[in-house]
Parts: C-alpha cells; structure tokens; sequence
C-alpha cells in the first residue's frame, strides 16, 4: 500500500512541476489561453497502436521457437516425462477421435 501512496504521489509531483495542474490552490490559471495544445506529428505511417508490431512479430516468433527447443531439449534428456508426454499425446487423440466417432453417429441418425 505504501508503494501505491509512492506512486501517486510521484504522479502528482510530476502533473504539478510541468504544468499540467491548474486553479486553486495553484497559482496557475485555467483559462482556455493558458493550455498550449501540442501539434500531433504527422505519422505518414498511420502507426495508430500501442505496440510496434514488427517488434512484436518479431519478438513473439523468437519466443515461441526458444519454447520449442526447450521443450523438444527436456523431452529428449528426461525418458519419463518424454514417455508421459506421448501418453498424454496419445489418450488426448482417442478422446478426440471418439468424440468425433459419437458425433457424427448423432449426426447420421439425425439425417435418417
């Protein structure tokens, strides 16, 4: 909680030593005259978002490939999680196919 107080705290010091704070108490005033709006840059291209996405297809792929490795590496070093591994693989398959198997013998006998 103190943390939180820190932070906001810090926030206000910063709103009221640059100048985005005004009215009583302050001395600065409100008045339409006092607020410089700041000219947006025109951005020939259109980057509208948060987030780089380059950086962030980039970054995501790179992840995901070292995720990857490190699972295939730990499946190959470790025999009893490879085994459990391919157990889980496999019981995952024959839900999937008897849950296809028993839907489409619904789907045949709505047809009939």
């Amino acid at each position: 909680m103190a943390v939180f107080r820190l932070i906001c705290l810090y926030a206000i010091f910063v709103n009221v030593t640059t100048g985005n704070l005004c009215g009583p108490p302050l001395r600065n005033n409100c008045s339409e005259e006092a607020v410089s709006s700041q000219p947006v840059p025109n951005d020939e291209q259109g980057d509208d978002g948060f987030i780089d996405m380059e950086f962030f297809y980039i970054s995501f792929g790179v992840c995901y490939t070292i995720v990857v490795i490190m699972i295939a590496t730990v499946l190959y070093i470790n025999p009893y999680w490879r085994r459990r591994w391919f157990y889980f693989i496999e019981d995952y398959i024959d839900t999937c196919r008897y849950f296809v198997a028993a839907s489409f013998r619904k789907f045949s006998n709505f047809r009939r």
